[in-house]
C-alpha cells in the first residue's frame, strides 16, 4: 500500500506520479501498469496506465462497489474480493470491461495473497488455500475447484514459489504443492517460527525472523532442514517506512531504516569430522514400524526440546516431549497414537525435534 504510487526508472532515475486518488495496489504486465486505487479506505477503482519515456498515460478506469479487493495479473487479469471474482482481458486494458464475475462459496472467503496460472486462481483463503476456475465449463460447474485446509493461520499471509510448490509465512510457515489443482496438499509440517521475509532459491531458503536470517535446505519440502543464520543480527521494530524487518533478496538484506543494505553472511559450518553436530535426529527405528517405534537424539548441550508428530498435512498429532534435556543421547518410543491416545492409520508421519539452536525432521511410516 502506498498514499500515491511512483513509478522509477531505474536507468534514468526519472520519477513519474500515477496514482492519486490513495493507496493502491499494483502489477506490471509489459509496458501496461495495473493498480487499484481507494477513496474513503475502501478499493473503489481498477486503472491501466501505459508506460512511457516520459510518465504513465491513463488508459482505461473500472468503478468497483466500495470493499478490500486483491489484484492479480498473469495471463488474464482477476480482481478479488472475499467472495467474488472478475476476470478482465489482459490484451485490452484500454476497455475495462469485465469478462466474467464470479462467486465464491460464502464457506470459502480468498485471503489477501496467491497467483495466477492457466486460466485459475490459486489463492489463501481463511482456513487454508483454494483454487479458482476463473472459466468454469458451464454456469453450473464448480468455482472451487480445489481445497486445502492448513494448520497455519494464513488469510493475509505472503507466499514464496517455485514451480508446483508454495510456502506460506507469517507465524509460522508452511509448504502447499499444487500439482494437482484440485487436489492442493500440506506438503510439509508447520515450521513454528515468525517469518518477516522470505527468499527461496533453489534448494535453500532464506528466512527472516526479524532479528536475523535463517537458512533451510528444502531439497526434501516434508523434512526442511536447519543449516545456519546471519552472522547480522538486529532488533526488529517498525521503521518510519513501514518495513518490519528485512525486504530480502538471495544475497542482500535492506534493513529497516530503509537505506542501509547489508549482505547476508551466514555461518560457516562447522567440520563434522572435528566437531559434533549440536543436534542430531537419528532416522525412527524400525521403520516402517508395528506398532511402535523409537526416536533416537543426541544433544551437546542443554536444552529444551519438542519432538512432534505431525501428518502430511502439517496438522499436529501428537507431542512425543516438551522439556529441558541433558547432553547425550535421548530416546522416545511413540506408539503409533494421537494426544488422545486414538490409534492413527496406516500412512507417512513426520517426526519434528525442534530445540532453541536447531530444528530436525524425519519420516516414519506406520503400517496396520
Amino acid at each position: 500500500d502506498f498514499e500515491d504510487l511512483v513509478i522509477y526508472d531505474l536507468q534514468t532515475g526519472n520519477e513519474a506520479m500515477v496514482n492519486q486518488r490513495g493507496r493502491g495496489r499494483a502489477e506490471l504486465a509489459g509496458d501496461i501498469l495495473w493498480t487499484l486505487s481507494w477513496i474513503a479506505y475502501n478499493y473503489s477503482y481498477l486503472e491501466t496506465f501505459q508506460l512511457t519515456d516520459d510518465g504513465a498515460v491513463p488508459l482505461g478506469s473500472f468503478e468497483l462497489p466500495h470493499g478490500t479487493y486483491q489484484l492479480y495479473v498473469a495471463d488474464e487479469v482477476a480482481v478479488a474480493s472475499r467472495n467474488t471474482v472478475t476476470v478482465l482481458s489482459l490484451t485490452d486494458p484500454e476497455n475495462l470491461t469485465p469478462l466474467r464475475e464470479l462467486q465464491i462459496d460464502q464457506d470459502i472467503q480468498l485471503g489477501g495473497s496467491g497467483f495466477l496460472e492457466g486460466g485459475r486462481l490459486f489463492a489463501t483463503t481463511d482456513e487454508g488455500v483454494a483454487v479458482v476456475d476463473l472459466d468454469p465449463p458451464s454456469p453450473d460447474a464448480p468455482v472451487v475447484i480445489g481445497y486445502c485446509e492448513l494448520e497455519i493461520g494464513n488469510t493475509q499471509k505472503p507466499m514464496v514459489r517455485q514451480g508446483d510448490r508454495v510456502i506460506l509465512y507469517g507465524d509460522g510457515w508452511q509448504a502447499v504443492d499444487f500439482s494437482d489443482p484440485t487436489a492442493p496438499v500440506a506438503a510439509s509440517p508447520v515450521m513454528d517460527v515468525t517469518v518477516s521475509g522470505m527468499h527461496w532459491s533453489g534448494d535453500l531458503l532464506y528466512v527472516n525472523t526479524g532479528t536475523s536470517v535463517h537458512l533451510y535446505d528444502v531439497v526434501d519440502i516434508a523434512v526442511p532442514q536447519w543449516v545456519g543464520q546471519s552472522t547480522y543480527q538486529r532488533a526488529p521494530y517498525t521503521s518510519p517506512c513501514g518495513l518490519d524487518g528485512y525486504v530480502m533478496s538471495a544475497e542482500h538484506a535492506l534493513l529497516p531504516d530503509c537505506d542501509d543494505v547489508a549482505p547476508i553472511e551466514l555461518i560457516e559450518p562447522e567440520d563434522p569430522a572435528t566437531v559434533p553436530a549440536a543436534v542430531t535426529l537419528a532416522p525412527v527405528a524400525p521403520n516402517p514400524f508395528n506398532p511402535s517405534t523409537t526416536v533416537a537424539f543426541e544433544l551437546r548441550h542443554t536444552e529444551h526440546v519438542e519432538l512432534v508428530v505431525h501428518d502430511l498435512r502439517g496438522r499436529r498429532l501428537a507431542i512425543l516431549l516438551d522439556q529441558q534435556c541433558p547432553p547425550g543421547g535421548h530416546r522416545v518410543q511413540w506408539l503409533g497414537r494421537d494426544d488422545r491416545g486414538r490409534e492413527l492409520p496406516s500412512g507417512t508421519y513426520l517426526v519434528q525435534l525442534r530445540t532453541e539452536s536447531a530444528v530436525r525432521s524425519t519420516k516414519a511410516v506406520l503400517v496396520r
